[in-house]
């Protein structure tokens, strides 16, 4: 076999695996916890979609560009800004049409910090609710379907920005929902 043609077949081979592995969409920067400041809502919501990224990359699932599923979101003429639109159909709907096998959406209800005064020192601990829904596109079932998880994140005494520990709660409570979708899903 030629060296082209060996390089071809590996390619193909390559790309097949790809195309096998099951596709996952999320709908990103969803926040509706009141919270002002913007810088803090958007990092929550940039790590929280990283976090989700890695955490389906590293299991083999393929990632829907976020650009897509925003375009689909706009095209399906779904009001993200409206409570009332988070509702299965939507979310089923957003995923046929970006052709994903699985669509999580995270959406941060509650935000806030907590500052307890200690002898020597200020403790501090972020709390983030986070009310999620993973469907399963193909079955046409939810894992779960608007179930709260709650994240925490305290640790060490100083930190630069205090509203860091609201941002891992974030990933924390996004943490805690990703178990009970490895559990659904096998463990992939």
């Amino acid at each position: 076999m030629t060296t082209a043609l060996i390089t071809l077949a590996l390619l193909t081979q390559a790309n097949t695996s790809v195309q096998s592995a099951p596709t996952v969409a999320f709908i990103p920067g969803l926040n509706l916890s009141g919270e002002k400041n913007k810088d803090l809502v958007k990092r929550q919501s940039e790590k929280v979609s990283g976090f989700l990224s890695r955490e389906f990359s590293k299991k083999g699932y393929n990632i829907v560009p976020e650009a897509a599923v925003l375009e689909a979101v706009k095209s399906l003429k779904i009001d993200l800004t409206d409570e009332e639109e988070y509702r299965k159909v939507n979310f089923f709907a957003i995923a046929k049409a970006v052709k994903a096998d699985y669509i999580y959406v995270p959406v941060i209800m509650n935000s806030e910090q907590k500052q307890q005064d200690r002898d020597l020192y200020t403790d501090r601990e972020g709390r983030t609710d986070v009310k999620a829904w993973f469907l399963d596109v193909k079955e046409e079932k939810a894992v779960f379907s608007g179930k709260m998880f709650i994240g925490r994140s305290g640790g060490m005494r100083i930190t630069l920005r205090p509203s860091d520990r609201q941002v891992q709660a974030a990933e924390n409570a996004v943490s805690e929902s990703l178990k009970e979708v490895w559990k659904a899903l096998g463990a992939r």
